[in-house]
């Protein structure tokens, strides 16, 4: 029998992954929607800094940032939190994402 959390985890990233490309879809085929891509494009948000003081979980284990490394270096892409132990879901992530992508390097980073 398939492990449940895994299930869970993987059906999340495909419904998060689905939904991001749906809203980049609407926004960029549509000129009418010209002034909420400049608004959106505009707004100064340092997620980073925001993200610093996101309170940790009962365990204190902070909220990791999954990230791969690419061109330009290691780039943050999801943001786990949640979690009652985030890293140990974003490991699992890690090895997910080496199976499916293996000449890629991913990690978890401390978010908070």
């Amino acid at each position: 029998m398939k492990n449940p959390l895994k299930i869970f985890i993987l059906l999340s990233l495909v419904l998060f992954t689905l939904l991001i490309a749906i809203t980049f879809y609407l926004i960029g085929s549509n000129k009418e929607n010209a002034a909420v891509e400049k608004a959106v494009s505009s707004e100064n948000i340092d997620l980073e800094s925001a993200l610093k003081n996101y309170p940790r979980g009962s365990m204190d284990i902070p909220a990791q940032w999954f990230v791969m490394e690419g061109m330009l270096g290691w780039e943050k892409m999801m943001f786990i939190f949640g979690y009652a132990d985030n890293k140990e879901v974003c490991f699992h992530l890690v090895d997910v994402a080496k199976v499916e992508s293996p000449s890629r390097d991913f990690k978890c980073e401390d978010a908070n």
